[in-house]
């Protein structure tokens, strides 16, 4: 029921992990104080930043409680929508990236 973070230095270094998510084989997880910049996933993102997810909040509690995280959302184009409902609770991303651009929140 939490997030850790650890490093990788290939895409070698992932297994498949829960729901079909490649997570890194490394176990040595780094303290948040250690990254300037977390790839955020999502089942979809608008481009001001809003994310759809799995409904758990572990992201947008993430971007809540790190200001200074540049948060980078990354999907394929198709699930870049113009604009996705949004709740007050919902955190946006800094960036979104997709094959065919980068949005800027």
């Amino acid at each position: 029921d939490s997030l850790a973070f650890s490093s990788a230095e290939s895409e070698n270094d992932f297994i498949e992990g829960a729901y079909g998510i490649p997570e890194p084989v490394s176990r040595s997880n780094r303290e948040i104080s250690e990254i300037n910049v977390i790839f955020v996933p999502g089942v979809a993102f608008d481009r001001y930043g809003h994310r759809l997810g799995y409904g758990k909040g572990y992201y947008d509690r993430l971007v809540d409680k790190y200001p200074d995280i540049t948060f980078i959302g990354v999907c394929l184009d198709e699930f870049c929508i113009e604009r996705l409902p949004a709740d007050p609770w919902d955190a946006q991303v800094d960036f979104v990236i997709t094959q065919a651009g980068i949005y800027k929140r």
